[in-house]
Order: C-alpha cells, then sequence, then structure tokens
C-alpha cells in the first residue's frame, strides 16, 4: 500500500512536470501572437497619425503603453518566476516527510531505533 502511494505521488510529480513545461511553451508562443497584433496595431497607429497630424502626439501614448505590456509578457514568458518553484519545492518537502515518517514507523514495528540498527541485529543472529 505505501508503496502504491509513493508511486502514485511520484507520478503525480511528474505530471506536474509536464504540465508546468506545456505552459511555459505555451506563454512563449502567446508572445510571438501578441508582437503580430503589436506590430499591426503600432502600424495603423502610426499611419492614424500621419495621416491626421494633430493627432500624432497622442498616437505615442497606446503605442509606448502597449510596447511596455508586450516586454514585460516577454520577461513573464522567459522568465516564469517562483510560481512553480514554489510548488515544485512544497511538494518535495511533504515527499520527504512522508519518507522519513515511513522509515521512522518501520524502523518502530521492527523495535529499532534506526535502519543501522536491523544490520546490527541481523550479524548478531
Amino acid at each position: 500500500m505505501e508503496l502504491e502511494s509513493r508511486l502514485q505521488e511520484l507520478e503525480e510529480i511528474e505530471q506536474e512536470e509536464r504540465e508546468r513545461l506545456v505552459k511555459e511553451a505555451l506563454g512563449k508562443f502567446n508572445v510571438f501572437l501578441h508582437v503580430t497584433a503589436w506590430f499591426a496595431g503600432c502600424a495603423y497607429l502610426i499611419l492614424l497619425g500621419i495621416l491626421v497630424p494633430k493627432a500624432m502626439p497622442y498616437v505615442w501614448i497606446p503605442v509606448g503603453l502597449w510596447t511596455i505590456g508586450l516586454g514585460y509578457h516577454f520577461w513573464r514568458a522567459w522568465h516564469p518566476g517562483d510560481r512553480y518553484e514554489r510548488a515544485r519545492r512544497k511538494t518535495l518537502k511533504k515527499l520527504q516527510k512522508q519518507e522519513e515518517q515511513l522509515t521512522s514507523d518501520a524502523g518502530q514495528a521492527d523495535g529499532l531505533k534506526s535502519p543501522n540498527d536491523k544490520e546490527d541485529y541481523q550479524g548478531q543472529q
């Protein structure tokens, strides 16, 4: 039973890792979709500014803000941050605690203090 639950938890960790990699890849793909929209939108705004000279100063406000947003999107796509890493560490700590608990429970069930005591006990027989 213990082994089955341990294997299931390891499979869940692997599945989470795969999902994280897919999310990162999709984030990078979405950046390039937004870059194409940025080019089209900026081209339209600049053309509008050329055709209506009074609007030219106001064209640069959305272009600048959109560029800043796109830059942030680039940054987040290639530097996803600690979101995934924190979740991974938390899961690994949980598994380590369970493993420690299992080894201590196994040692107590045998009436032994540590796994090394088991080797000494077998050597005495």
